[in-house]
């Protein structure tokens, strides 16, 4: 953690993405906690197979994952979270049962100067809170 810590305040200035699932708690309690599982790992993939090598995928929470783009370019960062979201509602299929997987992406830049592991995380949660609230798939963290 303290190296993820070190590489993050060093790409200050730099995009991250943040991404969650959309309405995991459906899917745990109307499929089941296996087909949770299921779509958190199913996430998981859909990022990484997105991304560039350059770029650092890590999971900050239950379903929620940060990807350090080591972007500067919203632009370039939109098309990337495109790139994954255009996956959206694709089916999984678990014991027989289908269901659809949506991720929601926030973006954000990584701020510049010195920052707590505490206060970079807060800021990844708070630019997802903001498009969750919003009830967006792809928009931009204050």
């Amino acid at each position: 953690v303290s190296q993820l810590y070190e590489e993050i305040k060093a790409l200050g200035g730099t995009i991250v993405l943040c991404t969650d699932i959309i309405d995991l708690s459906g899917i745990n309690e109307h499929q089941g906690y296996a087909a949770g599982d299921l779509a958190i790992a199913e996430a998981a993939k859909r990022i990484d197979k997105a991304i560039g090598k350059e770029m650092l995928m890590f999971r900050i929470g239950r379903d929620e994952f940060a990807v350090i783009t080591k972007l500067t370019s919203v632009d370039e960062a939109v098309k990337l979270a495109e790139s994954i979201t255009s996956l959206n509602d694709q089916t999984l299929s678990l014991d027989g049962k289908t269901f659809n997987l949506s991720l929601r992406i926030a973006i954000n830049t990584i701020s510049k100067g010195p920052l707590s592991y505490r206060e970079i995380l807060d800021s990844m949660f708070l630019t997802l809170d903001q498009i969750r609230d919003k009830q967006s798939v792809i928009g931009i963290g204050a």
